[in-house]
């Protein structure tokens, strides 16, 4: 009898077991998988690298990496939402995704957007809409979806090919710019837009080969609208500025030259005084090594002034490296993008550099087989958000790194 009773006590916390392995099943298969993503957590060691590459020290002060699960998923862009929130689009195999998430990096929403078939380079917010910028069939296209519902609210494509590469929301509408395509070459494209998306003027401009358009800056009577052009006796591709006032007038366009290089500026801001801070590649024209990019050029006056730089920076780093996204906070300039190490392995890269153009401070963030960063946000905590990707185990996975407006190191450097 008492071996009965003990076969009876198995079977029946078997029978329990069973049941809530069962039932665990079924509640995966219920959910969404996708739609309600709980980002990983994870404490990594971070290095710190110092220009002249001689020693390395681990990461001070505090910090945070998160990983979201979706495999083959990069993530491009982020931008402030609302409610202390942010949205950060993701390009994956399938197409375009867009989450909303807290400054902890915590999934608030998420749903899909453009397919695979679009090319989609910029987002932003305004009035509970994300409005994307980019081409679609060889058109420059935006669209704008509701930020909690994922509903397609309006989209306009222009009826030349081209495409924009960035977008900027304004007081009246939005500003893009990016290029048109001709059959012998590209000519830069800006255009502004309503509200409502509707198309209020487009402008192109070309100076005989080549001009593309890869960033606009507001200014209070205008824009900055910056890029390269490669219109030169060497046809090397030089940065190139437009200056527009809020009718679409052109006030002023002019390139900074420098000597036997291509420059590939990606994201541009201005301070108080609406200097223009510029990062990007620059590439050797004779080897092709790619280095970062970072400069500061005064507020050109009018078309007879000739562009010049405060400063231009391309010696901090010795490795390839490039900088894809700048922001100015507390009078410096941040700048992130990536980094070849003596090893081979590419690393994110952080960049703090002061107005007069000192280096404040750089770090790399060594984790996995490959990391880049591709935007970067400050937040109402005083922190800074910055998106990117890692490749550990041979799986691309989009990460939300964040670190304070020092950098996360515990004291000034000196």
């Amino acid at each position: 009898m008492k071996a009965d009773k003990t076969l009876i006590t198995l079977y029946g916390l078997l029978a329990f077991f069973s049941l809530i392995f069962i039932l665990s099943v079924a509640f995966l298969y219920k959910n969404d998988p996708i739609e309600n993503l709980t980002p990983q957590s994870s404490s990594q060691e971070f290095i710190e690298y110092i220009s002249s590459g001689e020693k390395t020290e681990k990461l001070l002060g505090s910090t945070f990496i998160k990983f979201f699960d979706a495999s083959t998923g990069e993530f491009l862009k982020i931008c402030a939402s609302e409610k202390n929130s942010y949205g950060v689009l993701m390009k994956s195999y399938d197409g375009y995704r867009i989450y909303t998430i807290d400054s902890k990096g915590t999934v608030l929403y998420s749903f899909a957007a453009e397919k695979s078939s679009a090319q989609i380079n910029d987002i932003k917010y305004r009035d509970g809409l994300f409005i994307l910028a980019g081409s679609k069939e060889g058109f420059p296209y935006l669209g704008a979806y509701g930020a909690t519902d994922g509903q397609l609210r309006w989209s306009n494509f222009l009826s030349i090919k081209g495409e924009f590469s960035t977008l900027r929301p304004v007081s009246q509408g939005y500003l893009a710019g990016g290029y048109s395509m001709t059959a012998q070459s590209k000519q830069a494209l800006t255009a502004e837009f309503s509200l409502n998306g509707d198309t209020i003027w487009t402008d192109t401009y070309t100076r005989g080969d080549n001009e593309y358009i890869s960033s606009i800056v507001s200014l209070a009577d205008g824009f900055f609208a910056i890029g390269s052009s490669n219109s030169n006796p060497l046809k090397d591709f030089n940065i190139f500025i437009l200056q527009y006032d809020i009718h679409g007038i052109k006030k002023f366009d002019g390139a900074l030259i420098i000597d036997h290089h291509d420059e590939t500026p990606l994201s541009a801001v201005s301070d108080k005084e609406e200097n223009l801070f510029i990062c990007g590649l620059r590439t050797d024209a004779s080897s092709y090594i790619q280095k970062s990019l970072i400069l500061k050029i005064p507020f050109p006056k009018d078309d007879t002034d000739r562009l010049k730089e405060t400063f231009l920076d391309i010696k901090a780093i010795d490795k390839q490296s490039g900088l894809n996204s700048i922001i100015f906070q507390n009078n410096r300039a941040y700048c992130v993008g990536n980094i070849s190490t003596d090893d081979g392995k590419l690393c994110g890269f952080l960049k703090i550099i002061n107005s007069d153009g000192s280096l404040y401070y750089e770090r790399v963030y060594d984790v996995g087989e490959k990391t880049w960063l591709s935007d970067i946000i400050p937040t109402q905590e005083n922190t800074l958000l910055i998106v990117g990707t890692t490749v550990k185990n041979g799986v691309k996975t989009p990460a939300v790194f964040s670190t304070d407006l020092k950098g996360g190191i515990s004291e000034t450097p000196e």
